[in-house]
């Protein structure tokens, strides 16, 4: 399968969460495992109004920021995406994951 959406990290430390050495990560084990999905999920989407039509997918557009955007984990935990849609393929950035709280 070739991804619709290529993922990129914005810095060294988040690409943690997907090569398996989550002892660096400092998160909880399940909000990695969710995480991990939701990043699959970004990749297979063929563009970003897929995603935001997904309510379940919990996307909403960060307030400060226009251009990034917020996925929810859990209850407790969201990841912050910036999507850049003008790319063939579309390209996202990992910014980060944050705490609720």
């Amino acid at each position: 399968m070739v991804p619709n959406v290529e993922l990129e990290f914005a810095n060294g430390t988040l690409d943690v969460v997907e090569t398996g050495k989550t002892a660096g990560a400092a998160l909880p084990v399940e909000v990695l495992r969710a995480v991990r999905h939701r990043l699959t999920l970004i990749r297979a989407a063929p563009d970003l109004a897929t995603l935001a039509n997904w309510r379940s997918f919990g996307l909403t557009q960060e307030q400060s920021s226009g251009e990034v955007h917020s996925v929810q984990i859990n209850d407790n935990w969201r990841l912050a995406v910036r999507f850049e849609c003008e790319h063939a393929p579309n390209r996202a950035t990992v910014v980060g994951v944050n705490s609720n709280q």
